[in-house]
């Protein structure tokens, strides 16, 4: 019984590997399989076969990590951005887990975009804590690059943007009450008044919370 299921197990993973290299071998020598939503349609049988048997080996590990990586980021250009989050996290997966274990991948060149686009899939899910981790990672690694440093603070400052909005709304409300009713001294007043102070107030505070946020790295 033992016995079979190790053969068993030896069929899949030959199986696997060699659907890889014929898949992989074809996208790269026909140009039009490079077209993305071609690719996404060739990639996207195995991928799931693979990520729910795990059935390679780590001599695949190059041609996997790249095939994958590309189909991801093909994914999150299509707008597919969970199914693109998926698959970007397996191939992280990937570089996390494998032998000997680096210290920190992102100085591999398919990991810094795997963190570039699965922070911008995140984002546009409007996940905005998790894209600034990995957008994060990227502008402590790479302080100088100016797209990172972008999306990064674009993830970081989006929630506050939107409670700053909310607060610049209400104020502009209330003053336009104040200023109708100024000349009726009383309650309201005092009140309407009051209000549009601790307005502009909370309007700094926010502004100062997303400047802060922004010098981070």
């Amino acid at each position: 019984m033992v016995v079979k299921y190790f053969v068993y197990l030896h069929d899949i993973l030959h199986l696997m590997n060699t659907r890889l290299h014929e898949l992989y071998s074809s996208i790269y020598s026909i140009e039009e399989n490079m077209d993305p939503r071609r690719f996404v349609a060739l990639v996207e049988p195995l991928f799931d076969d693979i990520s729910k048997t795990n059935s390679l080996s780590n001599d695949d590990f190059p041609v996997e990590t790249k095939l994958f990586t590309e189909y991801g980021i093909h994914l999150a250009n299509l707008g597919k951005f969970n199914k693109a989050i998926v698959v970007l996290t397996f191939v992280a997966n990937l570089f996390d887990g494998r032998k000997p274990v680096k210290k920190d991948n992102i100085d591999e060149p398919l990991y810094e975009k795997i963190l570039l686009y699965r922070g911008v899939a995140y984002y546009n899910l409007k996940k905005y804590k998790l894209a600034s981790i990995d957008l994060g990672r990227l502008v402590e690694h790479f302080p100088a690059n100016a797209k990172y440093r972008n999306w990064y603070n674009k993830s970081v400052t989006a929630g506050l943007k939107i409670i700053q909005f909310i607060l610049v709304g209400l104020f502009i409300v209330d003053a336009i009450t104040y200023y109708k009713i100024k000349s009726e001294p009383g309650l309201l007043n005092s009140v309407s008044y009051s209000l549009m102070v601790g307005l502009i107030i909370c309007i700094f505070i926010v502004d100062f919370m997303k400047r802060k946020r922004k010098r981070k790295y």
